[in-house]
């Protein structure tokens, strides 16, 4: 398995190296073309077919080795550590659940994938890496991109209740229907906005020891972190700027590497529930 990674990585810098090669003599060959014969459909052909042919089977080796990545080494780990792991390394959470949340600007491009679905102490959770682009975002880059984390609360909330990071700069402006609430934590002010249309249910979540707890989780983030508490779910945007599946094709696999990072991972979403201790009996249904 890992020695036919190795050869579909070899091939994958083959093309990557090659590519632009191909498109130049393309060019080459079709300028040479149009001096001689002026057919624009063996022009568009000449120049275009060779390169969709070398991009073409790129991508398909990228989607190959991708797949022996993930199935080898990903969902192995993923099972160690939690209980009922679905791993579904095409598809991620929906367009629609983002958007109920009502915390990120949409754009006009959507993409998720590496859909993840388990349980850790009881606790449910659902995660899925996320690319949000839109046509006003400055010099091109993504309103969005990190990861998405749905965990089950197990309390029923009457109200939304969105802690923002500040700084988090892909984020909607809050809903008229929400009313930003201060609390009683003035560090925790300097650093986060907290809305929601039922202020008893902001103060109920946000306790000391809450607000302590996700100043420490932000602490240990990589990236801008935001947190909405909505019917029993609680959800998580982390603006890491990074795709945590993405295998290194420029160099042969090592496998202690790749180990430890995706346990590096793991430990990285066991937090959520740790930190945040989202199996208190507080939080459970009586």
């Amino acid at each position: 398995m890992f020695e036919e990674m190795e050869l579909l990585r070899k091939k994958i810098v083959k093309l990557d190296k090659n590519w632009p090669m191909v498109a130049f003599a393309s060019s080459l060959l079709t300028v040479l073309l149009f001096i001689f014969i002026r057919n624009n459909l063996i022009l568009l052909i000449t120049l275009c077919l060779p390169v969709l042919i070398v991009l073409n089977a790129n991508s398909l080796y990228k989607k190959k080795y991708m797949k022996l990545y993930k199935e080898n080494i990903v969902i192995p780990i993923f099972k160690s550590h939690f209980s009922d792991v679905v791993f579904n390394y095409a598809k991620g959470l929906s367009k629609d659940v983002i958007a109920s949340t009502d915390m990120l600007k949409m754009g006009s491009m959507f993409s998720s994938s590496d859909y993840i679905k388990a349980s850790y102490k009881k606790i449910l959770f659902e995660m899925s890496e996320l690319r949000i682009e839109g046509f006003d975002s400055e010099n091109g880059s993504p309103y969005f991109e990190g990861q998405w984390y749905i965990f089950d609360f197990n309390k029923q909330f009457k109200s939304n209740v969105q802690i923002r990071e500040k700084g988090f700069e892909t984020l909607k402006k809050a809903s008229r229907k929400l009313k930003k609430i201060e609390m009683e934590d003035m560090e925790f002010n300097k650093q986060f906005e907290v809305y929601a249309d039922n202020q008893e249910d902001a103060f109920y979540i946000l306790t000391p020891n809450m607000m302590e707890k996700i100043k420490q989780l932000s602490h240990q983030m990589n990236g801008k972190i935001s947190l909405c508490f909505m019917d029993r779910k609680l959800h998580i945007a982390v603006d890491t700027w990074d795709d945590f599946f993405e295998p290194d094709y420029s160099k042969e696999i090592d496998l202690k590497q790749e180990y430890y990072h995706i346990t590096k991972i793991v430990e990285f979403m066991k937090d959520f529930v740790n930190v945040l201790d989202l199996d208190n009996d507080l939080f459970k249904i009586s």
